[in-house]
């Protein structure tokens, strides 16, 4: 498989779990952050999503026909927070579902050999401009077999 079809399939793992909306295959950023929140407006009026990057690839020749690649992705996800609401529960939550639907699927629908375990790095509340969020950075180890 390549690069853009185990992104796309991140993508929409991500996606089908329960509460998880705005999920992009790349890093969204701007300098105005009302366009920024306005990338990640949920149906519920609040703000968060998640981002998806590749941070690094090894190869090696392990075959004669083939190569395996190492590839480490990130995903970077983040939920307004409310304390009225309890949101760090909900975000909590949602990291461990979304945990959850990536080790049960470790073929990233067909895309890869192999992937996980998933790490959680980072579970932490951080300053968007002058937005409080709950933000997460985890980490999935994607392993691919590619002709040579």
């Amino acid at each position: 498989m390549s690069l853009s079809e185990i992104r796309s399939a991140i993508c929409e793992i991500l996606s089908s779990v329960s509460g998880v909306e705005n999920v992009y295959p790349y890093l969204r950023w701007s300098t105005d952050w009302k366009a920024f929140f306005d990338l990640f407006r949920r149906s519920d009026g609040s703000a968060g999503g998640w981002m998806v990057t590749r941070s690094s690839t090894g190869e090696e020749r392990a075959e004669t026909a083939y190569v395996f690649r190492r590839h480490e992705f990130r995903m970077f996800g983040f939920l307004r927070l409310n304390d009225a609401q309890q949101s760090e529960l909900a975000f909590q939550d949602q990291v461990e579902a979304i945990c959850d639907a990536f080790r049960s699927n470790y073929s990233l629908n067909g895309t890869a050999l192999n992937s996980g375990p998933i790490s959680v790095d980072t579970v932490e509340n951080r300053m968007f401009g002058s937005v409080l969020v709950h933000w997460a950075e985890l980490t999935l180890p994607v392993l691919e077999r590619r002709p040579w």
